[in-house]
């Protein structure tokens, strides 16, 4: 069949690099739409997140292409898991097509991957939606990625997956993978199951 395909599913955050990004992204955008040049504190828990984008202006909307692409090569570059993404390279030369599935935004996931000259097939990632005056985030999180792989694959003839991911949300999508790649971060859980189910570890540094 043409459309029989060979897939990477990649999580992003601690994965293809070394750092959580949506929150330390909101952060930088509230700095950037009141003339701040330099970030104080990235830090901002994940279920802050919802409650700082339907805080922002709704004009930012307009702009979140461009603070993506800022953010990418200012933030993000100096964080590549260099270990993931070399391994992604060898497998998109051997025919593979990279789909992102991430809790993290395109808006910066794209310049970072156009940096690096790696294809993107697909893009599953949360999105920030713009309601009238008001902002909202649709989270790509846990069961939610898995329930937008299926859609994918619904439309093609996965013939092989293999998913890379650092955290134990990210369970439903590595079990519905053909073979899985477990990348050392943050989150210690995912480890133990990756042992017990004698999945690959990679360093995530």
């Amino acid at each position: 069949m043409s459309n029989d395909i060979k897939v990477i599913y990649l999580d992003f955050c601690h994965t293809a690099v070394n750092k959580f990004t949506l929150g330390s992204f909101i952060r930088y955008v509230q700095l950037r739409e009141i003339n701040l040049l330099s970030i104080f504190n990235d830090k901002i828990r994940r279920t802050e997140v919802s409650e700082r984008i339907e805080n922002l202006d709704h004009k930012v909307y307009d702009n979140l292409d461009k603070y993506g692409h800022s953010y990418s090569s200012l933030l993000i570059k100096k964080h590549i898991n260099q270990n993931v993404i070399s391994e992604i390279r060898n497998l998109t030369s051997n025919g593979y097509k990279l789909v992102v599935v991430s809790a993290a935004l395109k808006y910066y996931i794209k310049p970072f991957f156009d940096m690096l000259d790696v294809n993107v097939y697909h893009y599953i990632t949360s999105q920030i939606e713009k309601k009238g005056n008001k902002l909202s985030l649709d989270f790509m999180y846990a069961e939610r990625k898995l329930e937008e792989i299926i859609k994918f694959e619904n439309q093609l003839n996965i013939i092989e997956s293999v998913a890379y991911s650092d955290h134990i949300t990210d369970l439903p999508m590595l079990k519905h993978s053909n073979r899985v790649v477990v990348v050392e971060g943050p989150n210690k859980e995912l480890l133990k199951v990756a042992e017990n189910n004698n999945w690959r570890i990679i360093n995530g540094h």
